[in-house]
């Protein structure tokens, strides 16, 4: 009870201290978790989560500090797995500032001709597309009938596996299992 009627300069001499005694190893973190771009990142991500654990209410701080936990602290523990996340989510402002940017590659530009990237130059010249649907629409009415069915279903039809459980009584595992396996059916009939 003592530890909730502190102050809150108290709780932030507290929490400073815990800080400044696991900072090394929050630096080790923050490496293993940039891996191949520590030396880029691993110094950002570790300043923009902890500014964003100082702007928190001291209380909270506080309260993340004190919690016990076993083999390493809980600070520690709630950093690094802020760290984690801020690499991954592309909400969080690491990911924005620094990641972001690499990833824009993916993005197609606006008023380019990807024409010679496809390979064929003329589009209207001939329907490769629609020659192999036809193609896979025949085999698939060679398969078996169970292959036959999911393919048509899932595939064709458009059914999701929870409405094809409904219909058939069969666990939504077992018909993704089976589909799957229907799959490597018709990827072997088009060889």
């Amino acid at each position: 009870m003592e530890e909730e009627n502190l102050g809150n300069n108290k709780k932030k001499a507290v929490v400073d201290k815990e800080l400044a005694f696991i900072y090394p190893r929050l630096v080790a973190n923050s490496e293993r978790i940039c891996s191949y771009n520590s030396d880029n990142w691993s110094e950002d991500l570790l300043t923009i989560v902890i500014e964003y654990f100082m702007k928190m209410d001291i209380d909270k701080q506080y309260k993340i500090v004190i919690t016990p936990s076993k083999n390493a602290s809980s600070l520690e523990k709630y950093l690094t797995k802020s760290m984690s996340l801020s690499v991954k989510s592309s909400t969080s402002p690491f990911y924005r500032r620094f990641r972001m940017k690499m990833e824009s590659h993916r993005e197609l530009i606006h008023d380019f001709d990807y024409t010679p990237m496809i390979g064929n130059d003329n589009p209207d010249e001939e329907d490769i597309w629609g020659d192999n649907l036809d193609r896979i629409r025949d085999i698939v009415s060679s398969l078996h009938y169970y292959d036959r069915y999911l393919i048509d279903e899932h595939y064709f039809k458009g059914k999701r596996l929870d409405e094809m459980n409904e219909t058939t009584q069969i666990s939504t595992w077992r018909l993704s299992q089976d589909i799957k396996l229907a799959l490597l059916k018709l990827k072997e009939k088009l060889k």
